[in-house]
Order: structure tokens, then sequence, then C-alpha cells
């Protein structure tokens, strides 16, 4: 048995990153180039003609989930899901499939979530996502035929206290003061259509025609128009009004022309950030999603909690209230 990695411990089996580039290094043969970024490293894993190993632990299950489900999954989850899955193989990762239990699972969510060996933060979300991932690992071990039941089903997760930041108005002018042309131009754009971060840097020039936006709902996939409106066709202006590079598809583009990465958006709005907190201009930082609830609680106060489903793009409205944290407080009177 080879060596336990020191780093990297959520990269598949043979599998090293060197510099910015990940190899895949075969007892006794020719390492083959995986390439730079985790979706290209894991849909180049998948297409190697690999000698399948017995799956008999969590962690040869992870290895197996991470070559033939993963490069299937979204770019997002690409990013996420193998940083998670280190913790799962930590915690959980040397019991046999067939020997997970539901007991296994609570006592990893109260190490993670509760109680922390180490005296750490408790990281309830954290705790959370992760049971999510390894229900969804469970699942294909279902369909592998390794096991008959989930044993996450009806799995019980922690609570989670919702977040309550609202970047004000002024605030985002701040943050725009403090930001490059791209980001000045991105965030009241962003404000208008109340977009998810991956609709907003997928968005290409030829969505842009005489009757709105075309675009296709993100997680949906439905297809809608938003209208035009005198301070959106400002907006688009604006942004098409930012330098790129001729011949590139999307109106917001890299250098090269090319889309921007959610690593790469999320280095431009940490700067922004970190200037505009530098600079005295906020005393509390906000993220990127949090325009969103902006939208969303500008929205209710300015016509309903029903515009604001319709811009998010929600179909709960239980969702989209999650959303508002501009709510009212309820007014009570006395008995007398």
């Amino acid at each position: 048995m080879g060596r336990q990695r020191k780093h990297n411990k959520h990269l598949p089996t043979r599998v090293y990153k060197r510099g910015p580039t990940f190899w895949y290094e075969p007892a006794g043969g020719k390492p083959v180039n995986l390439g730079r970024t985790h979706a290209e490293m894991y849909r180049k894993h998948a297409e190697l003609e690999l000698a399948e190993r017995p799956i008999v632990t969590l962690n040869d299950l992870f290895d197996a989930f991470l070559r033939d489900v993963l490069p299937k999954r979204s770019a997002a989850a690409q990013r996420a899901e193998p940083q998670m899955m280190k913790f799962l193989r930590a915690g959980l990762g040397r019991i046999d499939v067939v020997a997970l239990r539901p007991h296994h699972c609570y006592t990893y969510q109260n190490v993670r979530g509760v109680k922390p060996p180490d005296g750490g933060k408790p990281a309830p979300v954290r705790a959370n996502r992760e049971m999510s991932l390894l229900a969804v690992v469970m699942k294909h071990a279902i369909k592998l035929g390794l096991i008959d039941a989930n044993p996450l089903h009806k799995f019980e997760k922690l609570k989670e206290t919702g977040r309550e930041r609202l970047p004000e108005t002024w605030e985002l002018a701040e943050v725009m003061t403090a930001a490059g042309p791209m980001l000045r131009a991105y965030i009241p754009l962003k404000v208008l259509l109340g977009f998810r971060q991956g609709d907003m840097l997928a968005l290409r020039l030829d969505q842009l025609r005489e009757d709105g936006i075309h675009y296709r709902e993100g997680k949906k996939g439905k297809r809608r128009i938003m209208e035009w409106s005198d301070e959106l066709a400002e907006a688009v202006a604006r942004a098409r009004a930012v330098p790129r590079p001729v011949g590139s598809l999307f109106l917001f583009s890299t250098r090269k022309g090319k889309r921007y990465t959610s690593d790469g958006f999320r280095s431009i709005w940490h700067k922004a950030m970190q200037k505009a907190l530098k600079q005295g201009r906020l005393r509390e930082s906000f993220t990127e999603h949090d325009i969103r609830a902006h939208t969303a609680t500008e929205a209710e106060r300015q016509e309903s909690r029903e515009r604001a489903q319709q811009l998010l793009g929600h179909t709960k409205a239980s969702t989209t209230d999650i959303y508002l944290r501009g709510k009212a407080p309820v007014r009570v009177r006395p008995l007398r």
C-alpha cells in the first residue's frame, strides 16, 4: 500500500498537482497531463482507461464517484464537491460501504457542525452540505448495486441561521467606486436583473435583442425574456462600453475574450471589497450573492413578494422569503 497523502487529499488516486498542472502518475508508467483546472482534470481522468479497483470502503466509492459522476455535474459542483469530500474522507472514508449506518453520519455531523473536538468553530452549514453530498454518493452506490437502501434517507440536518446581511444602495455605490470598469458595470446590471452569478457571467451579446434580454434561468433552464426599460438599456450600454477583445461573445469578458470563471470573478470582487473596507468606505463586507437579496427586498418593497419571486426565478415563494431581508416588524395591539 502506498503512503497516505499529506496534501490535496480530495484528488483521485495517483493524481497529483505539480505547480499549476494536474498529473496522473501510474506505477512504473509515464505521467499523463490532466490540465490545469479541476473540471479539465476530472474530465480527462474519466477518459483514462484504468483498471477499476473493487469498491469496498467509502474512500473507494468516493474515487468511483469522482471518476464516473463528477465530470457530468456542474462547474460549481466540480469545484466544491472534491473539497467537501476531503472532510468526508477524513471522518468516514475507512468505513465499508455496506457498513455505513445513520449513527455514523450523525456522529460526523455532530463533530463538524456542533462540537468540533479541537475546540474550533462549529460549521453547521458545511456539515449539512457534506451530508447532502454523501447522500448523492450513496445514491450512486445503489446504482452500482453495492447497497439496497440509502442510509441518509430522511436524515435530519442541523438548523441553519439565515443570512441577514442586506447591502444598501449607498454601499453598492461605494464598492463600485473602489472597483474597476467591469465591476462598475456589473453591479447596477445585477441589481436590475436579479440574476445568479453564473447567469450574469454567461450573458452573451447575441442575447441582447430588440424585445429584451433572452436567457435561460440557471437552475431550472426555463426560457425567459427580460423586457427593456430605460434604466436597463442604460445599464447594458455601460456594460457594452467596457473594453473587450474584438470578437468576444460575452457581455462581461476577460482580456482574452473568454467568460470569467467563478474563481476569477471571486478574486476581482474580493479585491474591490477589501479596497472599499481599507479606505473606510464600508464598515462591513458583503458578498456578491447578497445583491440578489437587495434586488428581492427592493422588489417586494416597491411592488410585491410575487414580483420579487418572478425576478429571482423561484418556483416556490418560500425560497424567495430567504432573500427578503427587509421584513417589517409585525404590529400588535395591546388587549386594551
